[in-house]
């Protein structure tokens, strides 16, 4: 966090568990600031001498903006994905010099062949790993990205700290996720609503009309309330 920044309500909690050992489940909402608890562990951490952080997250184009975010936040952070083969030794090279606060990879590097002869060596030295995206790794939500259901037994092969994060888990999914991060997983869970967002029902259309309004909604956003 920035010098004389404060945390939002509800996060110092999911950190001082994560801090003291936890491994944590934290169902918040987009936008609510899931990624200033992992960036705020990674520096605690770090500042106690313990190893990088590994966060799995799901888009290339995400990883590049929490990279920015992680270095904003005073973090050495990087990447390892299908856009930067030949950058990879580079990072390896950085991580084993201890060098590297926090990695980013997808979950199909995690269940790459070509990858998995140094997931024993990256597990062994962080000290946090972050899961995004969490309810994929559940029974119920893993048709999105079927590498995440490995992910699991890559967490079983670890005993770092973990968090995983979403913005979509009923509590099904929640209880299939914590069970998955093993015994003893706390779960930290706030109000989903996104107050920018609204819903309404336009009755009595054709299916004409209904196309009509589609294609004229930008026009139509003030008065049927709408929003991005």
């Amino acid at each position: 966090m920035a010098p004389g920044a404060a945390p939002r309500p509800n996060q110092a909690e999911p950190l001082a568990a994560l801090l003291d050992g936890s491994r944590v489940l934290c169902v918040q909402a987009t936008g609510w600031g899931k990624s200033t608890v992992y960036f705020a562990a990674a520096l605690a951490l770090r500042h106690a001498g313990l190893g990088p952080t590994l966060v799995v997250s799901p888009l290339l184009a995400l990883m590049r903006d929490q990279v920015d975010a992680a270095t904003r936040a005073g973090l050495s952070a990087a990447t390892i994905n299908s856009a930067n083969l030949d950058e990879w030794e580079g990072v390896f090279s950085a991580l084993m010099a201890d060098n590297v606060d926090i990695l980013f990879v997808s979950p199909e590097r995690l269940a790459a062949v070509s990858f998995a002869d140094r997931v024993p060596t990256l597990l062994d030295r962080v000290a946090l790993v972050v899961v995004d995206e969490a309810h994929c790794i559940s029974d119920w939500g893993h048709d999105f990205r079927p590498d995440y259901r490995r992910i699991a037994t890559v967490l079983a092969r670890s005993d770092a700290r973990v968090l995983a994060t979403t913005a979509t888990a009923n509590a099904r999914v929640c209880a299939d996720v914590s069970a998955q991060l093993g015994a003893g997983a706390v779960t930290f869970r706030g109000s989903l609503a996104r107050p920018s967002l609204r819903l309404h029902v336009v009755a009595g259309l054709d299916a004409l009309e209904r196309y009509a309004w589609r294609t004229r909604r930008p026009q139509l956003s003030s008065r049927w309330g709408t929003s991005r």
